[in-house]
């Protein structure tokens, strides 16, 4: 996906947000929904969350993440998935507020090089902190969070040779100053959304 047509995504689901937040929120929202904006562009990287709110303090965040991920040297494409379940503790009893917790997310990454394929396959427990911001009138929101945990990764390789493990790890090692993805047990948020 080329530069300008990500960035007139983002616009069109900006659009949409402000579209959908023309009406006042209820007050205290207690679910929202937020998309990854500045990841799309940046690291090529699609994640959407949904959090809800129950009991004032106790958050149940779910996100998902969508990457394609790809290396002219080495001749490898993939493609990566993730699903992460968020626990988070609000300090005040409202979404708008510090909050911290535990997350779990699983990770899937599946490829091929010339002459090889392979899964990759992750499993990170940790903790996050962060913040949601909620304009009150529209329900516009922001969240900053960042997390680290530790992680558990398999790898399974069509052909475990040599040259095809050194392919593998130039392969990583170009994508993870992208967006770390691969073997990573940060988690980081900076997304935007609705709350309702």
């Amino acid at each position: 996906m080329t530069t300008i047509r990500k960035f007139l995504y983002i616009l069109v689901i900006l659009g949409l947000v402000g579209t959908i937040s023309a009406k006042e929120i209820k007050s205290p929202p207690t679910q929202a929904f937020n998309i990854c904006a500045l990841a799309m562009p940046l690291m090529n990287l699609y994640a959407v969350n949904y959090e809800y709110l129950f009991q004032d303090h106790h958050g149940l965040d779910v996100r998902l993440e969508y990457i394609p991920l790809q290396d002219e040297n080495t001749g490898i494409t993939a493609n990566g998935f993730s699903t992460t379940l968020d626990y988070r503790w609000h300090f005040s009893p409202k979404m708008e507020s510090f909050f911290i917790g535990p997350y779990i997310r699983y990770r899937y990454l599946t490829g091929n090089g010339t002459s090889f394929d392979f899964v990759v396959s992750e499993l990170n427990v940790g903790i996050n902190a962060g913040y949601r911001w909620i304009h009150k009138p529209t329900g516009i929101n922001v969240v900053l969070a960042a997390g680290y945990g530790y992680s558990w990764t398999n790898r399974n390789f069509s052909d475990s040779s040599s040259s095809v493990l050194s392919a593998y790890n130039s392969f990583a090692k170009a994508n993870a100053g992208t967006v770390n993805f691969v073997e990573a047990p940060f988690l980081g948020e900076f997304s935007i959304g609705y709350a309702f």
